[in-house]
């Protein structure tokens, strides 16, 4: 087990774990792989559909439309 820092560990033993988001429990069903370079490694390389998927997430976020 990789050791935790001691503030680290205070501040769990003070307010609990840290909380899991759904998206990373979605990405473990779907790939462990997945999830685990999201989520613990940080990685993540957006492509052409994320890119149009922020931009008509963004549109559809806009009054009026």
């Amino acid at each position: 087990m990789t050791p935790v820092p001691e503030a680290a560990a205070r501040l769990s033993d003070e307010f609990g774990p840290e909380p899991i988001p759904i998206s990373a429990l979605q990405h473990a069903v779907y790939c462990l792989r997945q999830a685990a370079l999201f989520h613990i490694e940080r990685l993540w390389a957006e492509d052409r559909f994320t890119a149009e998927g922020h931009v008509l997430h963004a549109a559809a976020d806009e009054p009026g439309r």
